[in-house]
Formats: structure tokens, C-alpha cells, sequence
């Protein structure tokens, strides 16, 4: 990493733009840096392990080490936390009304692939208030919408919806694949 300023470039301006999260703007970093000797540049967040976690309109990087990144809130006295997988998700959580008056903490797992890095420190939580998956909600503005419909969600069901995702996942390469032709009833 050779800059870190805040966002400038016309391109990353328009990506922000284009993913309805412009106005976040002032939680995110232009990165500039070089790869094999070629110079790249994005927006760009830390994790907990001083890490960068990158984006632009091409691609996802993470440089140096990959982490969770936690915002704690000092105000928490309910011992809530919203939990996002992508820092996306948490630009968009800002469009929704109310929310700048959150208590709450906030953790970005920054994928979902991090979550065996925070499974005890949520035990902590009473209340986990959101979960939002950017990937299901590629237009910013929808995944956002669609938050607003959620009802709270609790540890324990957070626990079994996961652990329920997690074994799908362990599993999804032990069945063949399907040909079109292939019946199924």
C-alpha cells in the first residue's frame, strides 16, 4: 500500500454510487497499491487484524491478513450486536431508516468463511438484530429493503440457521451433479 486518502477517483465514486452507498462514503478509504508491480487502486476498509479488505467495480482483495471486523459501541447497554457479511452490507444497513440512532455493535464478517473467528465472542450477545447476505441481494437497495422486513433475530436461531448452512455446504460436494436429462421425482 503506497496512499490511503479519502475517496476521490471518478471510478470508485461511481461504483459507490452504482451500489446506492454513496453517502457512506466517509467509512470507507481509497487504497492505493501495488500488485506484481503493477499499480491498482480501491475502496478499502481495515479488519481487526490490520488487514485491508479491498473492493472495486472488478474485484475483492484482502491485503495482508484476513479478519472480522468489529465496530464497538460504547452505548451497547442491551448487549446487541448486527452482524453483516460483507462491508457492503454494512454501508447499505445505513440507508435504513433510524439507524444512525443504534446502539448496537456492529461485526463484519468480511466472508463468511470468518464466523469460526467470532463464534464464542457472540455468546456475549443477547440479541443478534441483523444478518444480511449481499451475495442473495446483488442491488444494494433490495438487500436493503429486504432488512427492513426481518424480524430481530436471536442468538440461539442465528446458532441453528448457521449450523444448518454449514452442514449444506460440508455435504453439497458428496452429491453428483445432475444432467439436464437426469429425472427427478
Amino acid at each position: 500500500i503506497f496512499e490511503v486518502k479519502e475517496i476521490e477517483h471518478p471510478a470508485l465514486i461511481q461504483y459507490l454510487k452504482s451500489r446506492k452507498v454513496y453517502e457512506q462514503r466517509y467509512l470507507v478509504k481509497e487504497i492505493h497499491y501495488r500488485i506484481n508491480g503493477k499499480n491498482c487502486f480501491g475502496i478499502g476498509f481495515y479488519n481487526n487484524s490490520g488487514g485491508v479488505e479491498i473492493r472495486n467495480k472488478y474485484f475483492k482483495i484482502c491485503l495482508g491478513k484476513k479478519d472480522v471486523t468489529s465496530i464497538k459501541n460504547l452505548k451497547n447497554v442491551k448487549k446487541e450486536i448486527c452482524i453483516f457479511e460483507g462491508y457492503f452490507d454494512f454501508l447499505a444497513y445505513f440507508n435504513l431508516p433510524n439507524v444512525q440512532s443504534s446502539n448496537s455493535d456492529f461485526l463484519i464478517l468480511n466472508s463468511i468463511a470468518m464466523f469460526f473467528k467470532v463464534k464464542e465472542e457472540l455468546k456475549q450477545y443477547q440479541k443478534i438484530v441483523q444478518l444480511a447476505g449481499q451475495e442473495h441481494y446483488p442491488d444494494t437497495q433490495d438487500m436493503a429493503g429486504h432488512l427492513l422486513t426481518q424480524q430481530n433475530i436471536y442468538s440461539l436461531e442465528y446458532f441453528r440457521l448457521l449450523h444448518a448452512w454449514q452442514t449444506e455446504q460440508a455435504h453439497i460436494k458428496e452429491y453428483p451433479a445432475l444432467k439436464i436429462d437426469d429425472n427427478i421425482r
